[in-house]
């Protein structure tokens, strides 16, 4: 196999053609662990014995029946395995990921604590260790872990963001009461007594330095001669009490003390988690600043400059979420804009905010940049370099337009925290999502203990270095399973998280969707003449000419920035064979109801059908005033003809795909397959149908 294919290997295929393999290895990993089971004191009898086994057969049956009739069912589950699935964002998992999450199954291990999974627990940190460097944070002092998935990810992020926020409050409180002095380093790089820095001072700190600021009073207590352990009980005891205690007072109560309102800035796309984690996190609805997007579903970091800087002296910037790879149609804010903002914020108006990237999509994609040396060079240097490593191996451009792709990746590493979905493009089983922090001294902030399973001490080494005692002590989650860690570890410890291992899965998947964009630029030109002689053979001259005026094109409605793509059948015109005009007299109520119908043909929908029915499977989103204003996105709109009364009236429904399955290259090459092609044509056959037969 040439080797731009190798990751093939890690996958079942599209008619399980790994299946010997996949098969020994599950067989393999279940005879080892009844090897195991029968080893451990193999002086104990045998409880369940022949007799009784044989006694049991007729118990079994209902088993082996009712199992068979759930495999029956499901068969009629949606083929996320097969190239011909072009829809949500669910693929076929990978044979490490499969294996693992068997042998963690087996095990049944609660990650929870060291005590309880002393193996599952390391394999977890050790997996955080591992997504942590390919996002760009120090392995050693960032906190990653895994969840049930990227909505308590992202509510995790922003609780400990809110956390962090406080701390300096109480550690001032502190400092007044036992008259400790120490200085502070503000935004701007200046400094200041923490026993004279006011509100909005301490509001607006940098989260590093907001992180940092317990461990440096206890640094300060120690070179005055107390000890580790006096002065974690002394401290502990005193916050407990302290009117800041955001655990013990309420949010609601902290912030009406420092006379704060507080502000979640993020775009239209963001995913509904995080408009959830300012209700479960007390700041309410109102508490969310909408930052409006641009043509390309990214976020108008100049929209947000604006609100930024005219922000009023007691608002209090909870967070700023950039979203990398938007759950609608795959767009990446522009991060390092917001970066470069937070800088220029911090400079001009002594003011800094926790950075949220919520990637639980397009957080694989970052793997593309491991692999080769970024440590030297300025932000344009690192960008050529991307640029020629990531776009010559194949000879096809992956990002065309803008460095916004580039741009945004390499600036992962000055976020506060990402969210990552190895459920996603990590090809994972779920449930099994992710968290990363980049100061990992936030888990002394947000510890909660239990003394029937973790220790009071353990977070910390004697000389106060950083060191995780128990996952389960510092999140929100409770018993959580081992086989997500022991499925993460052993694709990643397989497939490395560089250019070379999964990036060569998400490079050729990027690859397939800029190639179906072009499919859909080409459709007209590909296959308008051909209708029209069709119609001509077919039909009498009247009726030829009649379908000679319904002719279509499909057009996306965005340049893919990840494996997602919107688009939507639009009615054309063509004036001698020459190039299409969007056919205004169609209205956006009637070109939904196209669309709509193409869907509901490419879907098993609410009236089951059988699967073998639908030759290719396609999603579908609706874009709406209440989530883009006419406005934001009026580039996308007005070509088609769209008004701004019809758009507030109807939205606009359009078509999905997200291009997953790895295999579409390969496909080509060995079994002469063009599944993408293929799927052009099955569009323009539906669309065809459901347009002649559409009633004005």
């Amino acid at each position: 196999m040439n080797d731009d294919y190798n990751y093939a290997a890690w996958f079942l295929g599209p008619k399980a053609e790994h299946s010997d393999t996949w098969e020994k290895m599950l067989v393999y990993t279940f005879r080892d662990y009844v090897h195991w089971r029968r080893n451990y004191f193999p002086e104990d009898n045998v409880v369940i014995n022949s007799q009784l086994r044989r006694q049991h057969e007729l118990s079994l049956d209902s088993l082996r029946d009712e199992l068979t009739r759930i495999l029956a069912l499901f068969k009629a589950q949606n083929p996320i395995y097969s190239p011909r699935y072009i829809a949500h964002m669910v693929s076929e998992q990978t044979m490490p990921s499969v294996v693992g999450y068997f042998a963690g199954m087996l095990y049944n291990a609660n990650n929870i604590s060291g005590e309880s999974s002393p193996i599952g627990f390391p394999l977890e940190l050790e997996v955080g260790k591992i997504v942590a460097d390919m996002l760009g944070f120090d392995p050693s002092q960032s906190w990653t872990h895994i969840s049930s998935g990227g909505t308590i990810a992202n509510i995790e992020a922003l609780w400990i963001a809110r956390t962090v926020k406080f701390v300096p409050f109480s550690v001032r409180e502190y400092c007044q009461q036992q008259d400790i002095a120490y200085d502070i380093t503000l935004p701007d790089g200046s400094v200041s007594d923490i026993r004279e820095a006011d509100d909005r001072t301490l509001l607006h700190l940098a989260p590093a330095e907001a992180v940092r600021m317990t461990r440096r009073l206890f640094y300060h207590q120690i070179e005055a001669g107390r000890t580790a352990e006096h002065i974690m009980d002394d401290y502990s005891d005193f916050v407990k009490k302290s009117d800041y205690n955001i655990s013990e007072r309420g949010i609601s109560h902290v912030l009406t003390k420092v006379g704060a309102s507080p502000r979640v800035y993020l775009s239209p796309s963001a995913h509904y988690s995080l408009k959830k984690a300012v209700n479960v996190l007390g700041y309410g609805s109102d508490a969310l600043e909408i930052v409006d997007v641009d043509e390309n579903f990214r976020m108008n970091t100049s929209l947000l400059r604006d609100k930024l800087m005219n922000a009023s002296d007691d608002t209090y910037i909870a967070a700023v979420l950039g979203i990398a790879g938007t759950t609608e149609e795959g767009a990446v804010d522009p991060i390092h804009k917001i970066t470069a903002l937070r800088n220029e914020l911090s400079a001009t108006l002594n003011r800094s905010f926790w950075l949220h990237i919520d990637s639980a999509w397009g957080g694989y994609v970052r793997s593309l940049f491991k692999g080769y040396d970024l440590s030297s060079g300025n932000m344009d240097d690192k960008v050529e370099r991307c640029r020629v490593n990531i776009n010559t191996q194949t000879g096809e451009c992956i990002w065309s337009g803008d460095d916004n792709n580039y741009r945004a990746y390499l600036s992962f590493p000055e976020a506060d925290s990402v969210t990552i979905d190895p459920h996603k493009l990590g090809y994972i089983p779920y449930p099994a999502g992710m968290v990363s922090i980049r100061h990992g001294l936030v888990t002394e902030l947000i510890r909660q203990d239990a003394a029937y399973v973790f220790d009071k001490h353990s977070c910390m080494l004697p000389d106060f270095g950083f060191k995780i005692g128990d996952i389960g002590s510092y999140i929100l989650e409770g018993s959580k399973p081992g086989a997500a860690a022991a499925s993460c570890y052993l694709a990643h410890k397989t497939i490395p998280l560089d250019i070379e291992g999964h990036g060569a899965i998400i490079k050729s998947t990027l690859i397939s969707t800029q190639r179906l964009q072009r499919l859909m630029f080409e459709h007209f030109n590909h296959f308008a003449e051909y209708d029209r002689l069709v119609s001509r053979k077919h039909t009498t001259s009247s009726q030829a000419d009649g379908a000679k005026r319904r002719l279509f094109t499909f057009r996306p409605i965005h340049r893919p920035d990840t494996n997602l793509i919107c688009y939507m059948m639009v009615p054309v015109t063509a004036e001698n064979g020459g190039e299409y005009t969007i056919d205004k007299s169609y209205s956006l109520a009637e070109i939904n109801e196209l669309n709509t119908r193409l869907y509901a043909a490419m879907s098993v929908g609410e009236d089951y059908k059988g699967l073998q029915s639908i030759d290719f499977f396609v999603s579908r989103t609706r874009l709406t005033d209440g989530l883009y204003n006419y406005d934001s996105i009026a580039k996308i709109l007005k070509p088609l003809g769209i008004t701004r009364k019809a758009y507030v009236k109807e939205g606009l429904f359009v078509l999905r795909s997200t291009v997953m399955n790895p295999l579409y290259q390969l496909a080509v090459r060995e079994a002469e397959k063009d599944y993408l092609y293929d799927f052009i044509v099955a569009l323009h056959g539906h669309a065809s149908r459901i347009l002649h037969e559409f009633e004005r």
